[in-house]
């Protein structure tokens, strides 16, 4: 018996062969559904185990699936399903009950922090949002339930948390409303948000040949037979190669499931054609749909299409294929001991039609992350969401303005002569603010900033604070706020760099740097007072700090002082198999050390 991976609404097959091929490379695991593969169920326990640490050490892509730039287009899109809403568009709506944004796998929790500060709450006013981070994994759910950063949304009870495996019949369980969300007690229509989660979850293989639909069940194989499935190398050392099985009338459910791979089937025939299948998937999409009552606005952002290679001649039920390696014969990514496979937008379409639902598709093209939308009980004209849906993904697609961004940090990183001040800003500018755009522009800016004019820094101060607002770090270490007061005192922004100093202070506590550094912004603004007391806080903190002697020494004698504030630890921690113009590259201001 294969062990069942998902949210248990598959049956598996008994007696599957466990000795299909054997021989050199090892076989590792027999001929069975892709979606019943060790694969899977590595990946699996790879996020139950690794938790937000997936996210912090830089794995797991997500720079552009929970940045800024996405997160502002989802927030309008839901501001116009609000919108139609309130016009009756969707049926009735009760503004005293909450309308649910449900996120399926919320992960660090970061995409749910970027769409609540961005989005304009008096807009979708009186109607209340709450946004609802689910996971699978607990530990993820202890983790952005205790964020700092949304504990301002909680309180105001606009933020509530779950754990929730997407595609389950199980309730959603809300942690601070103490509620059950069931089929029935909705009061609202209701967002959903999938978001590089479709893609990262189990599917089925297949292959259309003429008119004949086969499942093609993969075997595993280890080119190294010492490597075990939990290093870190072990997915970059194996090969697949499948075996065509017939396809039972009933394969899943015997209802809609089946029913939409037979469709599915029906537009791949007349040659001999590949796909992958997501089961999870469309089960996910019906189990929000029900819960919402059938007034839903799914928004999906996932992995694009690939182009899967032809069925071989010769691959048949007693036949031994082509050796692939995962991202030949499914474009399988590897991200640290997780993978993704691409979702196929036709297939959601269809499911989508046969939910009495419609799926749209954004207008301009995209490699990177693709994003669609389910809307379903639309019963107007004029729908908003449609409209702020082909607005925003319809002038620049996902790639655009992240590639732009990507290939202007590679530039100025590369101490591009060309590189300006306004150059840099408007890098800034066009990421959304990112903070993670910020830090790696961080060592540039310190290198212009000699040059800069006063109007110049008046947008260096801006640009700070909006910086600071999207900040949401996933490790204690972590300490942004301090490479932003550096930055602002290094321009002689005095004031505003103590605001940030003090952030810092909020955030990771007292340490001896901070309060060295605070205290030449105030020797800068001619309060010594101030100064030799964080200056003695410096000294206390760290008794060898030999610059807050010094220094402290020179403002009690009246001696002029001559200092800058401490550089930072920047660090920089490229996303595993991604590229810094790509999805991913994730980055870091440390936090200025204490002593042990």
């Amino acid at each position: 018996m294969v062990e069942e991976m998902g949210p248990g609404v598959f049956e598996v097959e008994d007696g599957l062969d466990e000795d299909v091929w054997v021989g050199t490379p090892t076989l590792l695991e027999g001929a069975r559904p892709l979606s019943k593969s060790l694969l899977w169920r590595m990946h699996r326990e790879y996020f139950e185990r690794s938790g937000v640490e997936a996210w912090s050490q830089g794995e797991v892509p997500f720079s552009l699936t929970t940045g800024p730039i996405l997160a502002q287009r989802y927030a309008r899109v839901i501001e116009g399903f609000v919108a139609d809403c309130l016009a009756g568009r969707l049926g009735a709506v009760d503004p005293s009950e909450p309308l649910y944004i449900i996120e399926l796998g919320a992960g660090s929790g970061r995409l749910a922090f970027m769409i609540m500060q961005l989005m304009d709450h008096a807009a979708i006013e009186p109607m209340k949002v709450v946004y609802v981070l689910t996971d699978l994994a607990q530990s993820n759910v202890e983790f952005f339930a205790h964020r700092k950063e949304l504990q301002r949304f909680a309180e105001q009870g606009r933020v509530d948390f779950a754990r929730y495996e997407a595609g389950s019949d199980d309730p959603i369980h809300l942690e601070i409303a103490g509620i059950d969300l069931v089929p029935g007690n909705v009061t609202n229509p209701m967002v959903g948000i999938s978001n590089y989660l479709f893609c990262a979850m189990p599917q089925d293989l297949y292959s259309v040949l003429g008119e004949e639909l086969r499942e093609e069940h993969v075997a595993l194989f280890a080119l190294d037979p010492s490597i075990k499935p939990n290093s870190r190398e072990f997915l970059k050392q194996i090969v697949l190669c499948t075996a065509h099985a017939p396809v039972p009338e009933v394969r899943y459910d015997g209802g809609r499931i089946d029913r939409v791979l037979r469709e599915a089937a029906k537009t791949r025939a007349g040659g001999k054609n590949r796909f992958v299948y997501p089961p999870y998937a469309i089960k996910s999409i019906e189990s929000l749909l029900t819960l919402s009552g059938g007034r839903l606005c799914l928004l999906i952002g996932d992995r694009g299409p690939a182009q899967l290679p032809p069925v071989d001649d010769d691959e048949g039920p007693e036949s031994q294929s082509s050796a692939y390696t995962p991202g030949e014969l499914f474009s399988m990514g590897i991200h640290g001991s997780s993978i993704s496979v691409p979702n196929d937008l036709d297939v959601i379409s269809i499911a989508a039609d046969d939910l009495g639902a419609e799926l749209m598709r954004q207008p301009t093209p995209a490699s990177q992350v693709v994003v669609a939308a389910i809307l379903a009980g639309e019963q107007g004209e004029g729908s908003e969401a449609r409209s702020e849906f082909n607005r925003v993904f319809g002038e620049t697609s996902t790639d655009d303005l992240h590639l732009t961004v990507g290939r202007a940090v590679l530039a100025a990183r590369g101490m591009d002569d060309a590189s300006t001040l306004e150059s840099i800003f408007a890098t800034l500018r066009v990421s959304g603010y990112d903070p993670f755009t910020f830090v790696m522009l961080h060592p540039v800016l310190e290198r212009l900033l000699p040059q800069a004019k006063e109007h110049q820094k008046d947008e260096l101060e801006r640009i700070v604070g909006r910086v600071y607002a999207l900040n949401y770090p996933f490790e204690e270490v972590s300490d942004i706020a301090f490479g932003l007061a550096s930055i602002l005192a290094q321009a002689g922004r005095y004031e505003a760099a103590l605001a940030h100093f003090a952030h810092s202070r909020a955030d990771r506590g007292a340490r001896a740097p901070v309060s060295y550094d605070s205290a030449l912004c105030h020797l800068h603004l001619d309060q010594i007072n101030e100064a030799l007391a964080l200056l003695d806080e410096a000294l206390e903190l760290d008794p060898e700090h030999e610059r807050a002697k010094t220094l402290r020494d020179k403002v009690i004698a009246g001696e002029r002082f001559d200092d800058e504030v401490e550089a930072q630890d920047v660090q920089v921690v490229p996303t595993s198999g991604t590229k810094t113009t790509g999805e991913g590259g994730f980055v870091r201001i440390r936090s200025p050390r204490t002593p042990n």
